[in-house]
């Protein structure tokens, strides 16, 4: 009813319009019920290869038929694919490592004969000598196995040669050459290490003022603590160097210069590096001042090797007078003692066939309880026996330590023995006149 009209009688008013409903958003119906649809038969046009479908990831494209396309379209909605996970890379070909060698198992069956203790010990020992601990146990097996078989290589020679095990005395022989070529290859096995493990230190000592040194440089120049020190540890140090960026890169800054320095201190048998560490750490963590610290640390060290120098120049006449008498002086007494006794003993031998008031003489009376070999074997131990108390002795002075000097015997005891048969073979010669 328009406004501003009146009803009419006998007509009924019109009823008031009803507002126009919007039509609803399209929603595509879910696709369960799109498969049960009737659909009607396929025409050739839907026969032809649909194109392809877009990936999940790529931009929506818009519809070019509106909503009647999309409602009255014969092609199925297809869903989106599920996001396809990209291949995984497949890996290289590893190329097998080669098998540990057979001996390597020998040498740790031989080295599992000793005990924990001792096998400790030596594999600290192995550290100081500079080692890599992956091996100290082929090693060991390996000396191991080179003592039993110099053990066995002159007990097979003395049964080969002599009879076999056939009376008491000659297996006494057999266990003591196998005993004593065992012992001696033990105890050159042992000295090697010692000699490494000192040789190690020495040089470490010597390199330490020079490696402090340049370290205060550095940290005077800007750097810090870390590259400092890193940089402080030149290629021509050698051992020392290694130890330090091994180190270092085990750290990897993660800790303290001082704890570095700790494990370097681990790896040499120095009694100064170690002292040396333990005062620059507390140093660092009393809040110290690290250029001063270590700038004094260098001047120490170096005041401890001319002291030391200076008290081996001090002392090095007596080692060298020492080495005079074993090398000159005693061979030649014992040579005169030597031919004193054969002289004597021929002479006595002599005059026992003479008339009675000539072997009644006082000078060839009397039974001489010592022969000339007796005397001559005595002569070859006391001379084997000084050079080494000599060269102990020359050890001390020298290193401060007693094993040290063993590496001197060998030069000691062969000149002694030269000098010994020579003024041997003069003095016999000279006094082969008056045995005429």
């Amino acid at each position: 009813m328009k406004k501003g009209t009146r009803p009419r009688k006998g007509v009924a008013p019109e009823p008031a319009a009803r507002p126009r409903a919007r039509p609803a958003p399209y929603a595509p119906p879910p696709a369960a019920e799109l498969e049960l649809t009737d659909w009607p038969a396929p025409s050739p046009k839907s026969m032809a290869p649909k194109p392809p479908v877009p990936a999940a990831n790529a931009p929506a494209r818009p519809l070019s038929g509106g909503l009647l396309h999309s409602l009255f379209s014969r092609q199925k909605p297809v869903p989106p694919p599920a996001a396809q996970k990209p291949a995984a890379p497949k890996p290289a070909p590893q190329k097998k490592a080669p098998g540990e060698p057979g001996m390597w198992r020998i040498y740790r069956r031989f080295s599992s004969v000793l005990p924990a203790s001792m096998t400790t010990g030596l594999e600290r020992k192995m550290r100081f000598a500079g080692i890599d601990p992956g091996m100290n146990t082929i090693l060991l097996g390996r000396t191991l196995m080179v003592c039993f078989l110099s053990g066995m290589l002159p007990l097979m020679l003395y049964l080969a040669v002599l009879n076999p095990l056939a009376t008491p005395t000659t297996t006494l022989t057999a266990i003591a050459l196998f005993l004593g070529g065992s012992v001696a290859s033990l105890i050159l096995s042992y000295l090697w290490l010692y000699f490494t493990v000192v040789d190690r230190a020495a040089m470490v000592e010597r390199l330490l003022p020079d490696f402090l040194s340049l370290a205060v440089s550095n940290l005077r120049a800007g750097m810090t603590p870390y590259v400092a020190f890193v940089h402080a540890a030149r290629p021509e140090f050698g051992a020392f160097h290694d130890s330090v960026m091994l180190s270092m890169a085990r750290m990897g800054g993660k800790v303290s210069i001082a704890d570095a320095l700790v494990y370097v201190s681990g790896d040499f048998d120095s009694g100064i590096l170690r002292r040396t560490v333990t005062l620059f750490a507390k140093g660092v963590r009393s809040g110290g001042q690290l250029v001063r610290l270590l700038n004094s640390s260098a001047e120490e060290v170096r005041r401890i090797h001319d002291l030391r120098a200076e008290l081996i120049s001090s002392t090095r006449t007596y080692s060298i007078f020492l080495a005079f008498i074993v090398v000159a002086i005693m061979p030649f007494l014992l040579s005169v003692s030597l031919n004193f006794v054969t002289v004597f003993v021929s002479l006595q031998v002599d005059t026992s066939g003479m008339d009675v008031g000539a072997a009644a003489l006082p000078s060839f009376t009397g039974k001489i309880l010592i022969t000339a070999d007796d005397m001559y074997n005595i002569s070859l131990i006391t001379l084997v026996v000084i050079d080494l108390l000599v060269s102990i002795l020359m050890g001390i002075v020298d290193r401060g330590k007693a094993i040290y000097g063993i590496k001197n015997f060998p030069a000691l005891l062969a000149l002694s023995l030269l000098s010994f048969f020579i003024a041997k073979a003069i003095i016999g010669s000279f006094l082969a006149g008056f045995m005429v």
